[in-house]
């Protein structure tokens, strides 16, 4: 047994650790204060959403440029059509992720996590299908021969290259909208107004 006094060095550490955790939330909650009138009840949804909604937008932000790169590598004279499409695509997409997110069978915390979860699992699908379409690849090299059937501006692409292009473009802009507007959508039924104002101020410092 040990003698009278002594504390295990893991039970030390514990301590130390959890001090550590206190005082990096403290801080935290002083830097969120600074900028905006939050309580200390309000901060940890206040965190969770803003941190949300950043690697949200992180993740547009980041895959908008390929969509861009892989839009104009089919030719200037596809562009009107692709915003044509997503335009289009996103109006018939609105009112369907709406209804599909207010279903009383599925709760709204399990419809955030299916929606999200499809993005990451699709996103991860693109991955994939965006180098095995490169050209040189196998499957590009096999359709190289039926590049002369295809119309002006898409150059020497394969239909694999000109497909995963058009659907990402497509993606992306269901991607801003589904995601951002299902999630800000929870933060308002699991936050008071003013956390939701706390939010919308937080958001304009970060951007």
């Amino acid at each position: 047994s040990n003698p009278p006094g002594h504390r295990p060095e893991g039970r030390m550490a514990e301590t130390t650790g959890t001090a550590q955790t206190h005082r990096l939330r403290a801080r935290a909650e002083a830097a969120v204060a600074a900028l905006v009138d939050v309580r200390p009840h309000e901060m940890p949804p206040l965190t969770s959403a803003a941190s949300t909604f950043f690697f949200i937008l992180s993740a547009y932000f980041v895959v908008l440029p390929l969509r861009d790169e892989g839009a104009i590598s089919l030719g200037l004279g596809a562009l009107p059509g692709l915003f044509a499409g997503s335009l289009v695509l996103t109006v018939l997409a609105a009112p369907v992720a709406s209804l599909a997110f207010s279903l009383p069978s599925v709760p709204k915390s399990r419809a955030l996590v299916l929606i999200h979860r499809f993005f990451s699992i699709s996103l991860l699908v693109f991955f994939v299908l965006w180098f095995a379409s490169k050209p040189g690849s196998p499957s590009t090299a096999q359709s190289s021969e039926d590049s002369s059937n295809k119309p002006a501006g898409w150059g020497n692409h394969s239909w694999l290259y000109i497909v995963v292009r058009i659907s990402f473009f497509l993606w992306v802009a269901l991607l801003n909208l589904i995601t951002i507007s299902s999630t800000w959508a929870r933060v308002i039924d699991v936050m008071d107004s003013e956390v939701q104002d706390c939010l919308v101020l937080l958001g304009l410092v970060l951007r």
